[in-house]
């Protein structure tokens, strides 16, 4: 029987399958998924294909093709199932696949402008600063997180609070952080929960993917609030497998580490793990030193490495802190470089067309994608004494 692999966010099978009908998967096509621009559908996947547990999760397998004749057919059951009393917005996110099949149809069509939807427009022009807030605190949406609003079914909350995004005004606006509710009002209370029971005779690693979604959460509001410095937990040294644990269960940190089957640099990778999880990678060079072994066991191959593999590194949810970025980017610009040399000797004009391609998309890896261009292209344009250019050359 295979090793089942265990994650903080999906414990058992249980709680996987409850995120991924809460996030519509069960409505979607698992290949969808699995080829998803979004790095947590992709890291739900293959921790379900890891586990084995795909086959035993509904996906929408079949397409529903509605198959309209006509204009008047579409529009008919458009009428039928009352969609002139609703928005294209909420029919394109609606969980139904027939309320997404029936407007996708419409739109390959292009019969939407045709069809009388429920159109609403918020006239916000008069709205400064102070006006906009007073209305959010009027509506109560100090009581609620910002997702929540950006990402809602109501209309007028999204018209809101894109308003308030295309002004510069969101970060005047106190929203509620919803997971930053606890029973932990201060740091006191923090630390003396934490004494009462026995996290200092533990490993922070074993409680930030303890059992308990209690101690979770606790340790999860520690890291946020930055207290988990002033805890004096029992720092036994970790080691490869230590390492391996955490890195199966934080699909970024997994994503980060895959860069060591490519380059040999692990210094680099490990002062950028040590940089974004401070209390889990204590020293760079003890890390250094043990992801050779880790790599081994979970490392996915990104070789040959290539831009669209290196889309993942800038999806909107692969978020970290600025200082890292830079360092993150410059790595993957010296590993995609040295990635690049083989195929640019081979063929110096289709390497270059393909970075090209890539630099004028809007695909994540455009800005890495101009750097490695410009060096390749200089390389192609240098002028050789008493031979003349590359691109000149037969």
């Amino acid at each position: 029987m295979p090793k089942i692999a265990r994650s903080s966010i999906w414990p058992d099978f249980k709680a996987w399958k409850e995120f991924g009908i809460s996030h519509g998967f069960d409505q979607r096509n698992p290949t969808k998924i699995k080829d998803s621009k979004i790095h947590k559908a992709r890291s739900w996947y293959n921790y379900g294909q890891v586990n084995r547990w795909l086959q035993n999760f509904d996906f929408q397998r079949k397409k529903i093709d509605p198959n309209f004749a006509d204009f008047k057919a579409w529009k008919e059951h458009g009428l039928k199932r009352e969609y002139d009393q609703r928005n294209t917005h909420s029919l394109r996110r609606s969980a139904s696949l027939e309320d997404r099949s029936w407007i996708r149809f419409g739109e390959s069509r292009k019969w939407i402008d045709d069809f009388n939807f429920l159109t609403v427009r918020f006239d916000w022009s008069d709205f400064d600063s102070a006006k906009w807030i007073s209305y959010g605190e009027s509506r109560r949406y100090d009581k609620r997180n910002a997702r929540s609003i950006s990402k809602s079914n109501d209309d007028k909350e999204r018209s809101w609070y894109q308003k308030g995004a295309d002004e510069g005004w969101l970060t005047k606006f106190r929203f509620t952080n919803l997971r930053e509710k606890s029973k932990f009002e201060n740091l006191d209370d923090w630390l003396k929960y934490g004494l009462e029971m026995g996290f200092d005779k533990r490993n922070p690693t074993s409680i930030a993917y303890g059992k308990s979604k209690e101690e979770r959460a606790w340790y999860q509001l520690g890291i946020r609030k930055k207290w988990t410095k002033k805890f004096q937990f029992n720092r036994i040294r970790a080691g490869e497998r230590d390492y391996e644990r955490f890195l199966r269960n934080q699909p970024e940190a997994e994503a980060i580490i895959n860069l060591a089957t490519v380059t040999e640099n692990t210094t680099d990778i490990a002062n950028i793990l040590v940089q974004l999880w401070p209390d889990r990678f204590p020293s760079a060079s003890q890390l250094a030193k043990s992801l050779p072994g880790a790599v081994k066991r979970i490392g996915h191959s990104l070789h040959p490495f290539s831009m669209w593999k290196a889309r993942g590194f800038y999806d909107s949810d692969f978020t970290v802190p600025r200082e890292v970025r830079y360092a993150l980017d410059d790595l993957l610009y010296s590993i995609a470089i040295d990635q690049y040399q083989t195929k640019f000797n081979q063929s110096p004009v289709r390497t270059i067309n393909e970075l090209r391609r890539f630099a004028v998309q809007r695909n994540g890896v455009k800005k890495l994608a101009q750097r490695v261009l410009k060096y390749y292209q200089g390389v192609y344009d240098f002028h050789i004494p008493g031979h003349g250019r590359l691109n000149g050359v037969a």
